[in-house]
């Protein structure tokens, strides 16, 4: 990330709610950088842990319903052929 959009995610989190209680006192420039940098890196592994367990429900929720449309057919199999 080049300076200007450092500064543009850094003025972007200060102004959110949550930031006061994220930084408890001003704190140096190269450290807020680090702050940021290490804030966004959360953030990111954040989104691709929500991204995979959202692929992995549609996984399972795919494989819940071949399941249930195999335990019928087989059951439907089993009552024509007298089982």
């Amino acid at each position: 990330m080049n300076p200007e959009e450092e500064s543009i995610v850094a003025k972007s989190l200060i102004q959110s709610p949550h930031f006061e209680s994220l930084i408890p006192s001003l704190i140096p420039s190269q450290s807020l950088t680090l702050f940021l940098s290490r804030y966004l890196d959360l953030a990111q592994s954040h989104c691709q842990i929500q991204i995979q367990i959202q692929s992995r429900n549609r996984s399972l929720r795919l494989k819940s319903q071949n399941l249930s449309q195999n335990l019928s057919q087989n059951l439907s199999q089993n009552r024509r052929s007298g089982g």
